[in-house]
C-alpha cells in the first residue's frame, strides 16, 4: 500500500540541508572482534556513524575509544525478548556510566518491532510494547539528565517491507496503531530501508511522513538492495552501487550506515572492512566531509544523573 504525501511535506523532506558525513557502518554486535571498531573509524572518518548493537554497555567503553571521532548509534538489545518498563533504569544506569569521550550518543530503543515474530517474541501487537517502553525508557533518561545532554534518543526502527502474515506488520500498520504524536517525542527517525529496486526518495520519505515527523532528522541504519528471489545482496560491487545511488536519493538523511558484514546466516565476512577496501567501501570513503564532526559537552548531565542513581541503580 502506497501514502500519498502532501507536495509541501514531500518538498521540505528533499530540499533539507545536505549533512557533512552520511557515511556509516553497521557492526551490529561484531564491534569487539578484533581490528574492528579501528577499521570502522579509518573507514567513516571524523563525524561519520558506526552503529552497533549491544546489551553489556559496560564493554563497550574501551572499544569506543578505539573510534574517537566517529558518531556512535547504538542499538540496544536484550536477546530477542520484550523489554519490559521494569528494565528502563538498568538501561539508563548503563548509558549514564558509559563514557563516550565526550560524545553524545545516539539511541535506538528497539529494532524492528513491526517484524514481530523474530523480535517481539511473536507478538502482533508488539506496538503496545513498544509504546510502553519507549515511554518509560524517555522519561528515566529525562529524570536523570541524560536526553539531551549525553543521549538523544531515536525512534524505533521500523523496517520498511511489505506485510507478512504472521511474520511481519506493514509499517503503515505499525503506525497507525501509535499515537498520533508518538514519533514527534523523539531526537530522530530510525529506519531500517531495504530496496527491491534503487533507493530513492519515497523509500523515506513516504515513511516519515506517514509518522508525522516532517522536520525530524533521519538515520538509515541498515539499508541494501533485495534480490528478486528474497534476501539482500552482499557482494561488494551490488553493495556500492546501491550505496552510491543512496546518497544521492536521501540528500536528507543524516547518516546510512549499511552492515560491515553478512548477518543473514553465512560466515560473518567482513566485506567492509577487508584489507584492500573493495567498491563498497571506497563508495563510503568517497562520502566522507572533513566538517562532520562537532564533539558535544556532555557533563551537563553527570549531576541530576548522580541524584537519579540514589534511587534507581539496580
Amino acid at each position: 500500500m502506497s501514502l500519498v504525501l502532501a507536495l509541501p511535506l514531500v518538498t521540505a523532506l528533499l530540499a533539507s540541508p545536505v549533512h557533512a558525513n552520511q557515511a556509516g557502518v553497521n557492526l551490529g554486535g561484531t564491534w569487539n572482534a578484533a581490528g574492528v571498531m579501528e577499521a570502522a573509524g579509518e573507514m567513516v572518518g571524523g563525524g561519520g556513524w558506526i552503529t552497533v548493537l549491544s546489551c553489556e554497555l559496560d564493554k563497550l567503553t574501551e572499544h569506543l575509544k578505539k573510534a574517537p571521532d566517529a558518531n556512535i548509534i547504538l542499538r540496544l538489545y536484550n536477546g530477542g525478548s520484550i523489554f519490559k518498563q521494569s528494565d528502563a533504569p538498568a538501561f539508563v544506569n548503563m548509558l549514564g556510566k558509559l563514557d563516550t569521550g565526550g560524545r553524545v550518543i545516539y539511541v535506538i530503543p528497539w529494532n524492528e518491532p513491526n517484524y514481530y515474530s523474530v523480535e517481539c517474541e511473536g507478538k502482533s501487537d508488539c506496538y503496545s510494547y513498544v509504546l510502553q517502553w519507549t515511554n518509560a525508557l524517555g522519561s528515566q533518561l529525562r529524570a536523570a539528565g541524560l536526553r539531551g545532554t549525553k543521549v538523544k534518543l531515536l525512534s524505533p526502527a521500523l523496517n520498511q517491507v511489505g506485510e507478512k502474515p504472521g511474520v511481519l506488520q506493514s509499517y503503515q500498520d505499525f503506525i497507525s496503531n501509535m499515537p498520533a504524536n508518538y514519533w514527534q517525542g523523539f531526537d530522530g527517525i530510525a529506519l531500517n530501508v531495504y530496496s527491491n529496486g534503487d533507493p530513492n526518495s519515497r523509500d523515506v520519505s513516504e515513511i516519515v511522513g506517514a509518522m508525522n515527523a516532517g522536520g525530524k532528522e533521519i538515520f538509515v541504519v541498515e539499508t541494501g538492495k533485495m534480490r528478486p528471489e528474497g534476501g539482500i545482496y552482499y557482494d561488494n560491487s551490488t553493495v556500492a552501487d546501491y550505496l552510491r545511488k543512496a546518497y544521492q536519493a536521501w540528500p536528507n538523511v543524516r547518516a546510512i550506515t549499511p552492515f560491515s558484514y553478512d548477518p543473514d546466516g553465512g560466515p560473518h565476512n567482513f566485506y567492509l572492512l577487508a584489507s584492500g577496501c573493495q567498491d563498497a567501501c571506497q563508495a563510503i570513503k568517497s562520502h566522507i566531509s572533513p566538517t562532520g564532526y562537532d564533539p558535544a559537552d556532555t557533563s551537563a548531565y553527570k549531576i541530576p544523573f548522580e541524584t537519579w542513581q540514589g534511587s534507581n541503580c539496580p
